[in-house]
């Protein structure tokens, strides 16, 4: 498949996310999980960034976390960057707050005693 036939099939995403998260199994919840992290691999940012929006929708937990943190560390888009952060706001654990609380820098003024 073209690039070009896989930007023009993302719709397909978005629907295996709302149609398995409705009635799937655990089994197929699953199987769309672990398609949907293979896709944040895709060349295409679209097809990432709709892979990386369906992925809350079916009961993500740290291994699909950690697929996105590892795209975030990597990428240097930063329509990406917005909405992993999207993402990762839904299904983060404590992987996320670890990287979160580790970026932020805290300015403390020095007390005066």
């Amino acid at each position: 498949m073209t690039p070009e036939e896989r930007i023009k099939r993302v719709a397909v995403i978005r629907a295996a996310a709302v149609v398995f998260s409705e009635s799937g199994t655990a089994k197929q919840k699953a199987g769309v999980r672990s398609w949907l992290v293979r896709l944040l691999q895709d060349p295409s940012e679209k097809v990432r960034r709709y892979a990386m929006t369906a992925l809350p929708k079916l009961e993500s937990g740290t291994s699909e976390e950690e697929a996105l943190l590892s795209l975030l560390r990597t990428t240097t888009l930063e329509r990406e960057k917005k909405f992993l952060g999207q993402a990762l706001d839904k299904i983060g654990g404590t992987a996320t707050l670890n990287v979160v609380t580790g970026s932020v820098a805290f300015s403390r003024k020095p007390s005066r005693r």
